[in-house]
């Protein structure tokens, strides 16, 4: 069995949010796996992700659409999961398996409040946060990690470009196609 080494698959920021997803998610007790009955009296329903909930990350963008984007070629790309986290790589052909010039990751959280719970936590701890409109129902650019964050309903979707590869405006080219494409 292949170990999975999310350390290198990772683009620069998402293993601290791949920390605080299993931490937010992972450490509950086992009291979460009981129903939860909703607050405005609809029927029990479980906080559970289903097993369905899964994505391909890679199939959100064509090697070709960020190739035209960055303005550069890239390696095809590389899609890896972890739990309920999604991501695809496209590295940087000059540097393989070293580099990469856009990271795509999507979480899929049990409900919309625990992704914009999981959002909230990393523009807290982000050193220089750009809030970003119109884009899925909340986003912002970190500056230092060069990522969008975004929460579309349950999905947490960040695009991380490389510095030689754009900023704002290529994740949010980037960002238009991936909130399209998500189920």
């Amino acid at each position: 069995m292949r170990k999975l080494n999310l350390s290198i698959i990772l683009p620069n920021g998402l293993m601290f949010f791949f920390g605080l997803f299993l931490l937010t998610t992972c450490g509950k007790s086992s009291d979460s796996d009981q129903p939860k009955i909703g607050t405005t009296g609809e029927t029990a329903k479980t906080t559970q992700q289903s097993v369905t909930d899964s994505i391909d990350a890679c199939s959100l963008l064509s090697k070709e659409e960020v190739e035209k984007v960055v303005g550069r070629s890239v390696l095809d790309p590389k899609s890896e999961q972890a739990a309920n986290l999604f991501t695809c790589t496209y590295g940087d052909p000059e540097y393989p398996g070293v580099s990469v010039v856009v990271g795509i990751s999507v979480i899929i959280s049990s409900n919309n409040a625990q992704a914009k719970e999981i959002l909230e936590i990393g523009r807290g701890n982000a050193a220089s946060v750009e809030e970003v409109s119109n884009l899925g129902n909340d986003a912002y650019w970190d500056k230092i990690l060069r990522t969008l964050w975004i929460v579309k309903d349950k999905y947490q979707v960040s695009i991380e470009v490389a510095s030689d590869a754009g900023g704002l405006d290529t994740a949010k080219k980037l960002a238009m196609k991936v909130l399209e494409r998500l189920p």
